[in-house]
């Protein structure tokens, strides 16, 4: 509308470099293939909500989320048929756009395309996948759009509103420190980068109130987030409270739990992750750590606080963010995958042939290709790896593919729990939990590498081997016991293969198939106890 709106929106960046451009074609793969499926755009409206209510400075959380969810089901319908409200186009003069960043390596084209005067590659598929990435913009939209709304019926003039819309989250901003242009070839090459950098500057300029993105000066805007940071705390501690005691909020693993408000029964509600670490996280596991301090359980809920600083900085590092194009092979080198920071394959899958290495999750379409492989030319490849390879190109159409071809290849195998289905992961979670099979796992390993170096030293001298082990004899008298528990989980690994099996379809439904699934989950969390007990008594 104006010479200073086209000023503040002039982007002026290069053209990616050769071999950068050509990593983009992977990372531009894999953000359609995860914005094209509906499921990314259920798991952001909570989500962004939730910042909405922290960041934006509106005063009516009800109504903005009431005004979000009414505006998503009008803009959603519209965008399924190709097209959007007139206010679309006249907030997004002002900068307020739901989208992603722009194509610099086919500039011209995407103008075309935008303008619909190219069609769309792909023919029809292009077309609907183009729509369906539509419905997550306009997502994005109806909440800008809400909060526009809500900063005016709340006495806010129409710079006020405009500038909050804006800022929640502004992928333009670049600010003037990137003379090389290193972030925005970063932006380009790593899926959701500019989202993940742009949500924590958001966080930052909100905890300092410099330039906030509720637009208010510095004094009110940092009394209006932390009054807001105050009330979420709050939330969190009285959540905490309502929940002690309950086997699912108990035995859930804690990375699952710090993002997830539980519901029961095996819902939730996602948390947003940058706010969910400080907000609801930590004064969760410090509460649990003062109701079970002088409990049996005292020294698992106190590590429990102690790990929470491992989770900040595995959130805010940005450790999961690297190249599209390199990154699944990097994991599946390395058998670590950078996003969950664990090993891809356990102890017990490297004692396999790679050919045989599966877990209860591992697609039947990896299986199946890796047995063709090593019965065809002899080559060992790891269907876990497989799995990883094509879910770090292709994200969440992966699963959809695995769902589909699950199906097809192993009509016997037991259906996918709901926390494993597609487009449910972010909303469900394990009913049995996985919390204390992953205190045994971390147990193991202590007790594995004492072990193992104890049996180095011997070889090598036998005085230091003497006073080694009469340091760690807490953790070497406990090998016989995790040795004999791992040879237990193998027995019941077994039978969990032989219940997905058609032999078990041809004497037990599915139903009771998936029953025993269940009993047998809850078995191996009750092998389990002993380690707690443990590692309270010893401190480990």
């Amino acid at each position: 509308p104006s010479a200073y709106h086209a000023a503040a929106f002039n982007i002026q960046i290069a053209p990616l470099p050769g071999l950068f451009n050509v990593m983009s074609q992977f990372s531009q793969v894999l953000r359609t293939a995860i914005t094209a499926v509906p499921t990314f755009t259920a798991t952001q409206i909570p989500q962004d909500i939730q910042r909405a209510i922290m960041y934006s400075g509106v005063k009516d959380a009800a109504m903005l989320t009431a005004r979000t969810l009414a505006n998503f089901t009008e803009y959603s319908k519209a965008a399924a048929l190709g097209t959007l409200p007139q206010i679309t186009h006249e907030l997004g003069e002002y900068g307020v756009a739901g989208d992603f960043d722009f194509r610099t390596d086919e500039a011209a084209d995407s103008f075309l395309r935008s303008m619909g005067a190219k069609p769309r590659r792909g023919g029809v598929v292009g077309e609907f996948v183009h729509r369906m990435s539509d419905i997550a913009r306009a997502s994005d939209f109806a909440l800008r759009r809400a909060i526009y709304e809500q900063t005016l019926y709340e006495g806010g003039d129409q710079l006020l509103a405009l500038h909050r819309a804006r800022e929640i989250i502004n992928f333009r901003r670049y600010g003037m420190g990137d003379q090389l242009g290193i972030v925005h070839m970063l932006t380009q090459v790593i899926p959701f980068y500019n989202a993940y950098i742009q949500g924590m500057d958001v966080l930052y300029r909100s905890l300092t109130g410099k330039d906030a993105p509720s637009g208010q000066e510095r004094g009110a805007a940092l009394k209006q987030f932390y009054t807001a940071a105050a009330y979420a705390t709050s939330v969190a501690v009285l959540y905490s409270l309502a929940k002690a005691g309950d086997d699912e909020y108990e035995n859930m693993d804690l990375r699952e739990r710090d993002k997830t408000w539980v519901i029961g029964d095996g819902f939730g509600i996602p948390v947003p992750g940058e706010l969910g670490i400080i907000f609801k996280a930590l004064p969760e596991r410090v509460l649990e750590a003062m109701r079970k301090q002088g409990t049996p359980d005292e020294a698992v809920a106190a590590e429990a606080v102690i790990s929470w600083f491992k989770a900040a900085f595995d959130e805010y590092s940005g450790r999961g963010y690297m190249p599209a194009s390199f990154k699944p092979l990097l994991e599946n080198i390395t058998n670590y995958s950078f996003l969950s920071g664990r090993a891809l394959e356990g102890t017990y899958q490297a004692g396999l042939l790679p050919s045989e290495r599966t877990t209860s999750r591992t697609s039947e379409l990896s299986k199946n290709i890796a047995r063709f492989t090593a019965d065809t030319t002899g080559v060992q490849v790891s269907p876990i790896k497989i799995d990883n390879f094509l879910q770090g190109y292709l994200g969440t159409t992966a699963g959809l593919l695995f769902a589909t071809t699950d199906a097809m290849l192993n009509p016997d195998r037991i259906d996918r729990p709901l926390h494993q289905m597609v487009g449910l992961t972010a909303f469900t979670y394990d009913p049995v939990g996985t919390r204390r099979a992953s205190e045994f796992y971390d147990l193991r390993e202590k007790v594995v590498q004492t072990q193992n170096t104890l049996n180095s030293l011997m070889k090598e001298d036998l005085g230091r081997a003497a006073d080694f082990a009469e340091k760690n004899a807490d953790k070497l008298m406990l090998y016989k016991a995790v040795n004999s528990t791992l040879k237990e989980i193998e027995r019941t690994r077994a039978y969990r293969n032989w219940l997905s099996s058609s032999d078990a379809a041809q004497s037990l439904t599915q139903k009771e198939r998936a029953q025993q699934m269940e009993e047998i989950k809850r078995y191996e969390q009750q092998m389990f106890e002993w380690t707690r007990d443990v590692r309270n008594y010893l401190k480990l």
